[in-house]
């Protein structure tokens, strides 16, 4: 239930026209049309989605999103088509567009063995209808290198619940 509210208030925020504005909007609608299509209890909060988008983009202006659309730093597998990272060297996930990198960033959430603490955090919120986006923050550690990743994470999103919100 609290999925569903916390999404009704989303889609009724009047946007503004600034391009930080316009790239939650964009992700937001991304993560709306797939969330609408999974099972309630696989249904990632946007405020998390967002955050994560926001601060692995800076707000789709990274390299990564121009250049691979990859606005969730998805680093590629396999035979998957990749960019390489200037800094690192490593391969990171080539998409179609931010909302194909907004499907697979929930899907890597909900599938991979790497965030079992996450699906399960998820499920247990879902099953008490008691949804708090900073406990699935932290169930994160393994998401990046940045030992400081998760405060990062948890102060965008109450800096983008704000903007939302307004």
């Amino acid at each position: 239930m609290k999925h569903m509210c916390a999404t009704l208030l989303l889609l009724c925020s009047t946007p503004e026209v600034d391009l930080h504005t316009k790239f939650i909007n964009e992700v937001k609608v991304c993560a709306i049309q797939y969330n609408s299509i999974l099972p309630e209890q696989d249904r990632i909060p946007l405020l998390l989605v967002i955050a994560q988008a926001v601060h692995e983009s800076a707000y789709g202006t990274s390299r990564f999103a121009k250049s691979a659309k990859n606005i969730f730093g998805v680093r590629a597998t396999g035979d998957d088509e990749y960019i390489l990272s200037l800094r690192t060297g490593k391969k990171v996930k080539k998409y179609n567009s931010w909302c194909e990198s907004t499907e697979d960033y929930i899907d890597l959430l909900l599938t991979s063995k790497h965030y079992t603490s996450f699906q399960k955090e998820l499920i247990n919120q879902w099953f008490t209808d008691d949804i708090d986006v900073n406990k699935l923050v932290d169930t994160l550690d393994l998401y990046a290198e940045d030992v400081y990743y998760k405060d990062k994470i948890k102060k965008l999103i109450v800096s983008i619940e704000r903007k939302l919100y307004e």
